[in-house]
C-alpha cells in the first residue's frame, strides 16, 4: 500500500498533468483525430453509417426487439467498418512504399506520394512505416472490439432461445 507521502506526491503530479493549457495547445490537440480520420464520429446518413446499419441488420436476424442484440450487432458492424477503413488506408500506404507504375492512385497520404515515386528518401519511408504501425494498432483494436461484440451477440441470442419440451 502507498504511504501517505506517496499519495500526496501522486495527487500533486496529477494536478500538473492536465493536458494543454494554452489556446494554441488546446487547438492543436483538437486536431489529433484528424490525422487519419479513424477516430472521427460516423455521421448519420453517411455511406459508412448506412454500411454499419446494413451489417447490423444482417447480424440481428429477426431479434430486433431485443435492445441488447441490436446494440451488440451495431458495435460489431461499426468495428467491421473501422477495420475496412484501416485496411484501405494501409493499402494506400503500401502502394506508396512499393509503387507499381501505372497502378497507383493517390490515396489519403497523397502529400507524401506527390514527390518522386521512386527513390524515397529515408525520412519519407520512415514516416510511412510509422503510419503503418498506427494503422495496424487501429485495425487490431477494431478486430478485438468486433470479436467481443460478436461474443456478446452470441450470448444474448443464446439467452433468448427457449428450451423445447425435452429441456434442450
Amino acid at each position: 500500500m502507498a504511504s501517505r507521502r506517496q499519495i500526496l506526491a501522486n495527487r500533486s503530479n496529477a494536478q500538473k498533468s492536465t493536458g494543454p493549457r494554452t489556446a494554441k495547445g488546446k487547438a492543436r490537440s483538437r486536431q489529433n483525430a484528424q490525422k487519419h480520420g479513424l477516430n472521427t464520429a460516423v455521421v448519420a446518413g453517411s455511406k459508412e453509417a448506412l454500411e454499419i446499419e446494413r451489417l447490423s441488420s444482417l447480424l440481428v436476424e429477426g431479434d430486433d426487439g431485443n435492445p441488447f442484440v441490436v446494440e451488440a450487432s451495431r458495435r460489431a458492424g461499426a468495428s467491421e467498418a473501422l477495420m475496412a477503413r484501416a485496411r484501405g488506408l494501409k493499402q494506400s500506404v503500401y502502394q506508396q512504399l512499393f509503387p507499381t507504375p501505372g497502378l497507383n492512385k493517390p490515396g489519403k497520404f497523397a502529400s507524401l506520394s506527390s514527390r518522386k515515386t521512386q527513390g524515397f528518401v529515408e525520412d519519407e519511408r520512415a514516416a510511412l512505416i510509422d503510419q503503418l504501425r498506427v494503422l495496424e494498432r487501429y485495425e487490431r483494436r477494431a478486430f478485438s472490439r468486433r470479436l467481443q461484440a460478436l461474443r456478446d451477440l452470441d450470448q444474448e441470442k443464446s439467452a433468448l432461445e427457449v428450451p423445447d419440451k425435452k429441456g434442450r
